[in-house]
């Protein structure tokens, strides 16, 4: 049904009721012509006042329905996207592990090149001084190596002002400079006690 064409139509009806009723003028001639005037207004009242109740009904209904289907678009939406989102973090997850597992395997032959450092557990070093999440970014192949180098450097710099006879005692302390010389003073100090003791 054409609501909106109907009500265009009780629009002027409207408008020519009231004007005819608003118009006439009462004698006793006209009784009649002023009774069957109230009567069709009456009459279009109640036909304007059931197209209200039905339009009403209708316009109601067809909300609902539009809400409805809006309701589903945005679930039905958000569902592919949470598909999508799951798939996309998944598989971005195993890709962050493969570049992190290059980057491993590029340290570990890196890592065969120092002698120096063959001394030290690879599995350690690579946690604790060579591990970083950047590695699981997109790096070219070069970055990647760049960085291990630039890293294994620093490390190989350092060891080289530990004795080897201390390199134990500064893996056990994570490799921590000032973790190995606290703990060396206060072993040096309890030596040079001991000793003392002994004398």
């Amino acid at each position: 049904m054409n609501y909106l064409k109907q009500i265009r139509n009780y629009d002027t009806q409207m408008e020519v009721a009231k004007q005819n009723i608003l118009t006439i003028e009462f004698d006793e001639n006209n009784t009649k012509e002023y009774k069957e005037q109230i009567a069709d207004a009456r009459k279009l009242s109640k036909e304007i006042d059931r197209l209200r109740i039905d339009y009403e009904t209708w316009h109601k209904e067809q909300i609902a329905n539009d809400i409805e289907k809006l309701k589903l678009w945005v679930s039905e939406l958000n569902h592919t996207i949470n598909i999508a989102s799951t798939s996309f973090d998944a598989w971005y997850d195993n890709l962050q592990t493969e570049r992190l597992l290059t980057t491993r395997d590029l340290f570990l032959s890196l890592f065969e090149q120092y002698d120096e450092l063959h001394f030290f557990d690879k599995d350690k070093v690579w946690e604790v001084i060579v591990y970083d999440e950047h590695y699981k970014s997109d790096l070219t192949n070069n970055k990647r190596e760049k960085l291990l180098l630039q890293k294994l450097n620093d490390f190989q710099n350092i060891v080289s002002l530990i004795p080897q006879e201390d390199y134990a005692l500064f893996e056990e302390q994570q490799y921590e400079v000032g973790a190995y010389r606290s703990v060396k003073e206060i072993l040096e100090r309890y030596i040079h006690d001991v000793e003392s003791l002994e004398s």
